[in-house]
């Protein structure tokens, strides 16, 4: 039975190798993002791509663009296809809704953070999901020529129709004023230092909408909720100083919303991780760790520098996916913090830039999951794709494919094919760097196939500790490859260094004996269950290493 194990296994690889020599082309390439709406279609000249909302119903968006002349909201017709452009709100009536319908007024300048449309039906306003949007704006302060704060906007509702008058007022509805907002936070009517500039999430009810306002000692900061259909403003969160900048996610059940937002130093001392309160409607909750700093700096091997999330989403799934835009870390990427606690990377800085070109913005902000029919070649399946902003200078909305961890060859399945591609890129912690095309299997956004990435694999694809060649069986193909490589350094897994310290040794060998036998459920190749003399002769041989490493 052992002979025809080691010999099934040696087909196996046979098999695998062949696929890797006769497909290296097809997946040579970043193919995990790529432009939805580009530059021309997404802003007029002059302008910088502010905010997006997406309507996956009608498969439309709708795109605010930022500052100076031609500012404007575009719509985005058949975005999966031929697209079409139709500008619904020019810069004037836009203007003109912001100052309160008098164009001698001074300020009002809009400044877009959030812009997204009703995921649900708002019974208030007896209408339907996708037919209504909200806007958070940090817009400059009216002025008449006194400071109007009772004319300001803050947050207000958006008809998706197009302006015909050249007055956004009668499609426009204000939510929230600044003088309103004065009123929520107990602050003067002198008090105008706000700053809600991040995209909002929507309530799991869909009737309410979360902000964060970042300001630290204003009065205003925090994590505040505002129904959609007009009312009161809550805040449920007053940090200080750690009043999070965050474009925040939010996931329910049972009716209470989980809301996650960057991590806070002095509060929760998770600076660098991702924390989140809970909200059932009545009461919020402390804030609290939801992942901890160690446990992201772990995961992206971070050996200086620090994470700063500033964007964030969530999927019907239960899955966070979350940015970090600091660059001395070289760790700015995408990744997604699933509903079973795991973290894996989406989408790597390196990628963007492979794809986009020259040298992309730290940013990647407006993160919206959405769900897509994706083929490559003869296979069909359904993939989260995060639609998020590519902002100044490159000014497109791409969209970041999540796919399924261990999928290699993008056909829906993790399988011995993408085991063969993985294992043929894996080295050393030191590298040498991947190669562009090859990106894929770096799995947390290092540039590097190393053992971090095998255990980030081993959580999606499982396989044991001593499962040198990864077929979910440890038996004597793995003692062997051990075996091997015993004593010796600058070794990789499928060489025999389980503990990921690149020597072979008795640390090793006793992780593959602990686990000798065991078979990992699901897509087992060639699975043995060894004779009781097999196992003896293991241990038997693992005392003779022993043996020999205590000699002087």
């Amino acid at each position: 039975m052992r002979g025809k194990n080691v010999k099934r296994a040696g087909v196996l690889g046979a098999a695998v190798a062949a696929v890797l020599a006769g497909s290296g082309a097809a997946w040579a390439q970043v193919d995990n993002v790529v432009t939805v709406v580009n530059n021309a279609n997404a802003l007029a000249g002059g302008t910088t791509l502010a905010t997006f909302g997406y309507d996956p119903v009608n498969d439309r968006m709708f795109i605010a663009s930022n500052f100076n002349a031609n500012q404007s909201i575009r719509l985005i017709t058949n975005v999966g296809g031929a697209q079409t452009v139709q500008t619904q709100i020019t810069e004037g009536a836009w203007l003109l809704f912001e100052k309160g319908g008098n164009a001698a007024n001074g300020g009002g300048g809009p400044i877009p953070g959030g812009f997204l449309l009703n995921p649900q039906p708002i019974a208030a306003l007896g209408i339907g999901a996708y037919s209504t949007a909200l806007f958070t704006d940090a817009a400059t302060v009216v002025t008449t020529p006194t400071q109007a704060p009772n004319l300001t906007q803050r947050v207000y509702r958006y008809n998706l129709a197009q302006d015909a008058n050249g007055d956004a007022s009668d499609e426009m509805t204000s939510i929230m004023t600044l003088s309103q907002y004065q009123t929520y936070a107990g602050q003067p009517s002198t008090n105008t230092t706000t700053n809600i500039s991040r995209q909002f999430a929507w309530s799991g009810n869909g009737q309410s909408i979360y902000f964060c306002d970042s300001s630290a000692s204003s009065g205003f900061g925090g994590i505040w909720t505002v129904p959609a259909a007009g009312g009161a403003a809550t805040r449920l969160l007053n940090a200080g100083s750690d009043n999070p900048n965050t474009e925040p996610a939010v996931t329910t059940s049972a009716g209470v919303d989980t809301i996650y937002f960057r991590g806070g130093g002095s509060i929760t001392n998770n600076s660098g991780g991702i924390d989140k309160i809970t909200y059932d409607g009545v009461t919020a909750s402390a804030r609290t760790v939801a992942v901890p700093a160690a446990a992201i700096a772990d995961f992206l091997e971070l050996d200086a520098g620090t994470v700063t999330v500033a964007s964030m989403g969530a999927d019907a799934d239960g899955n966070v996916y979350f940015n970090n835009t600091d660059s001395t870390s070289n760790r700015r990427g995408i990744y997604k913090y699933d509903a079973q606690g795991r973290l894996s990377k989406v989408l790597s800085y390196a990628e963007r830039q492979a794809v986009f070109g020259g040298t992309p913005n730290s940013n990647t902000l407006r993160i919206q999951p959405r769900t897509l029919s994706y083929t490559n070649g003869t296979a069909t399946f359904n993939v989260t794709q995060l639609l998020y902003a590519e902002s100044s200078p490159t000014n497109l909305v791409a969209g970041a494919y999540a796919f399924a961890v261990g999928d290699f060859d993008r056909n829906g399945v993790v399988d011995q094919t993408d085991i063969g591609l993985f294992k043929s890129k894996l080295t050393v912690k030191a590298g040498p760097a991947l190669a562009t095309a090859d990106l894929r299997y770096d799995l947390n956004a290092n540039g590097i196939c190393s053992f971090k990435d095998v255990k980030t694999l081993q959580q999606f694809y499982a396989f044991y500790d001593g499962d040198a060649n990864i077929d979910k069986t440890v038996d004597t193909v793995d003692f062997n490859i051990l075996a091997a490589n015993f004593s010796g350094t600058a070794k990789i897994w499928t060489q025999g260094d389980f503990n990921g310290d690149e020597t072979v040794d008795t640390i090793d060998f006793n992780l593959l004996a602990s686990n000798f036998s065991l078979v990992a459920p699901g897509d087992s190749i060639g699975a043995l269950v060894p004779e009781p003399c097999t196992v003896l002769a293991a241990v038997a041989f693992g005392a003779g290493l022993n043996l020999r490493r205590r000699r002087p």
